[in-house]
């Protein structure tokens, strides 16, 4: 009877083991297919490495080592090296050397202000992404300088490249055993001014500094100082345009978030009181360069009149005085002059 009954539980589990195998596994296969079809299947991203030289008529290149950097395309969440390169360019003004630039990494935003990663560093690709090429400021193609301030003053001789925010000051100082003085060569917006041997940053934009030897009128050193504002992110222009200006009883205001009013008298008399988006926009280049500020009403709400849907040419702007010439307040295409309000 033992015997019989151990080979009955045998044979009962084993019709149950066979009943499991068949029945369940081809139902979980079928039921996993269905939730994830693409299993199995590969999806790849692509890295770019733009050079991001600057598009200058007034800049040279070292062209023989501005090679372009092959793609890197991979599997998704694969991690690559980031390539290097001996990627330059040399700036000019006109017939003079002012320095040369070279690679010193890269950046998620051309104009690097998003992460910033160095040639040889890991990165894993989950997406599709561009990285740009950074460049710092060296006076020699074999000599990398730093372009922060020496101490308390600033050295043009070992010093190519400079930032400052607006408001700050410094010191100019030569390392040149000689008598040197100093001068403004270039200077986009009144970015900076110079009283003496003390630069002070007045406005964004970007100057240069001319330092000359006063015994060698032909020994030249130049420094580009970069003016910055962390509470603005426009151009130079737009940051000088910003504020109230007056002309007479007539008041524009400008506001950072490009809003703007406008009022306007004849006399006593209101001729005009608009609110409006503004704009500045630049065309033409060196002697033949022309600024613009235009005010719109972008939504079509106000009636347009002679003072909308313009285009104003920006004679002049300066920290305290704003010079624009079109029909802004008079019935004519002429020259109207704005002094900023405190």
């Amino acid at each position: 009877m033992k015997k019989t009954a151990i080979t009955i539980a045998a044979l009962v589990a084993a019709a149950l083991f066979m009943s499991c195998s068949d029945g369940g596994s081809s139902g979980s296969n079928d039921s996993s297919e269905n939730q994830n079809p693409s299993a199995g299947e590969k999806t790849y991203v692509t890295a770019k490495f733009d050079l991001n030289l600057p598009d200058n008529t007034n800049l040279e290149y070292g062209y023989s080592n501005n090679e372009q950097i092959s793609d890197i395309t991979k599997e998704t969440g694969t991690s690559i090296t980031l390539p290097g390169t001996e990627c330059y360019y040399s700036k000019w003004s006109g017939e003079t050397f002012i320095c040369n630039y070279k690679f010193s990494g890269w950046n998620t935003e051309s104009d690097g202000s998003g992460i910033s990663y160095n040639a040889g560093d890991s990165f894993t690709l989950n997406e599709d992404i561009t990285f740009y090429a950074q460049y710092k400021a060296s006076l020699s193609d074999d000599s990398d300088n730093d372009d922060s301030e020496s101490g308390d003053f600033l050295d043009i001789a070992t010093t190519a490249e400079y930032k400052m925010k607006v408001g700050e000051t410094i010191k100019l100082k030569s390392s040149w055993n000689e008598e040197c003085y100093y001068s403004i060569y270039e200077n986009e917006y009144d970015a900076i001014s110079l009283n003496n041997d003390i630069i002070t940053a007045e406005t964004i934009g970007t100057a240069t500094v001319k330092m000359t030897s006063s015994t060698n009128s032909s020994k030249a050193g130049y420094c580009i100082i970069t003016v910055t504002s962390d509470s603005f992110r426009g151009t130079g222009l737009d940051y000088k345009m910003i504020g109230k200006w007056k002309d007479g009883k007539n008041s524009l205001v400008l506001n950072s978030d490009k809003t703007g009013s406008l009022i306007v008298y004849t006399g006593d008399n209101l001729m005009a009181d608009a609110t409006f988006s503004w704009k500045t926009f630049s065309e033409g280049s060196g002697s033949n360069k022309r600024n613009y500020f235009k005010i719109y009403d972008s939504n079509d709400t106000i009636a347009k009149n002679d003072y909308l849907e313009k285009d104003y040419t920006i004679t002049s702007v300066s920290s305290s005085t704003l010079k624009i010439k079109g029909y802004l307040v008079v019935f004519g295409n002429l020259e109207t002059t704005w002094t900023k309000e405190n």
